[in-house]
């Protein structure tokens, strides 16, 4: 007689009680709400991020904190656009670089608090900030909230903080060596130059007369040239006013300015007549990528290399600034730009 033990039912039955464990086990995981990462920003702040990011806002210096998530390959995940200043050419870049974001909205307007409300819509996983003053509003409205602070800039600390947020760890790490061996090369190529014959050097926007502060100068001191207006910055200042007066005491050797256009203006100004650079010619546009590469954000590794083969350029002969630029973008933004997009940011970017 045939007994229950030998037919297909209850071989069904032991199968289900086998897998039943393990089957529960796998939706309890699922259920469980998934692992937040803690990052401390730059505020000193423990921000609590889910274990996977997804959708991001920038707020304040928008297009700045935008490289930082483009070089780690997150520019889709950014889910504002660019305010109205950069939105002309000369920011082309940004929306090369992450196509998405041409066609969105900015929500930030010109003054005044950014508006959690509409801000909230976007649900965003977090929002990256310049400004202090957004962080209480926005955190008061449940979002995780990062604040970023450009007079505390290091570029290795920030690309690390970024990799920490996107789980992109392993590219921050190959970004810090790459940026600690550009900087040992040049220290080492130009330590022979003595003071005396070191290169004095301004970054000035026109026809303000206004110095960024701070990530600039940075930027040109590991580059091997002389800032003068350090003793005037302030640790809240972004931008330093000064006079022709002040620039004809200083009489820089290089003077580096926002853009192509500036660049003719400093030729065409007489109040700037007397200084050495313009006489001898020596009037550069920064070179602009996704931002200015001596702006606070991860381009200034190549902006640190461009300034010293433009100060040294004997000690830097063998640096194929072209060929860097594209490896640059190519590991870090994954994309591979041409020769002649590479030397349109080498040369100053896209007219205004």
């Amino acid at each position: 007689m045939r007994t229950i033990k030998n037919t297909p039912i209850f071989l069904i039955i032991v199968a289900i009680c086998l897998l039943l464990p393990s089957v529960l086990h796998a939706d309890l995981k699922n259920s469980q709400p998934s692992q937040k990462t803690i990052i401390e920003d730059m505020a000193g702040r423990q921000v609590a991020v889910p274990g996977e990011v997804k959708r991001v806002v920038t707020l304040g210096s928008v297009p700045a904190i935008n490289t930082f998530i483009l070089a780690v390959g997150k520019g889709y995940a950014i889910a504002n656009g660019l305010p109205a200043f950069a939105r002309s050419p000369y920011w082309k870049y940004q929306t090369i670089f992450a196509p998405d974001i041409k066609g969105r909205s900015s929500i930030q307007g010109s003054g005044g608090p950014v508006n959690a409300e509409v801000l909230c819509l976007l649900s965003p996983d977090v929002v990256f900030t310049t400004s202090r003053s957004d962080i209480d509003h926005l955190s008061k409205h449940g979002l995780g909230t990062i604040y970023l602070d450009w007079q505390r800039f290091d570029p290795v600390c920030l690309m690390r903080m970024m990799g920490k947020v996107f789980n992109r760890q392993k590219i921050a790490e190959e970004y810090a060596v790459a940026m600690g061996n550009g900087i040992r090369i040049i220290a080492a190529a130009i330590r022979g130059i003595p003071q005396m014959q070191r290169q004095k050097v301004i970054f000035c926007r026109l026809p303000s007369l206004a110095i960024p502060s701070g990530p600039t100068g940075w930027a040109i001191a590991r580059a091997g040239g002389i800032t003068m207006e350090n003793s005037l910055l302030k640790s809240s200042d972004h931008l330093v006013q000064v006079s022709v007066e002040q620039l004809v005491l200083w009489n820089p050797d290089i003077l580096i300015v926002w853009s192509k256009e500036e660049v003719a203006q400093a030729y065409k100004d007489a109040r700037l007549s007397l200084l050495n650079a313009v006489k001898q010619k020596r009037v550069y546009a920064v070179p602009v990528g996704a931002a200015p590469w001596l702006a606070p954000t991860p381009e200034q590794h190549l902006g640190v290399l461009w300034a010293a083969k433009l100060f040294y350029p004997k000690q830097f002969d063998s640096i194929d600034l072209v060929a860097e630029t594209k490896d640059f973008y190519r590991k870090f933004f994954g994309y591979s730009l041409t020769n002649k997009q590479a030397v349109e940011m080498i040369n100053g970017g896209s007219d205004r």
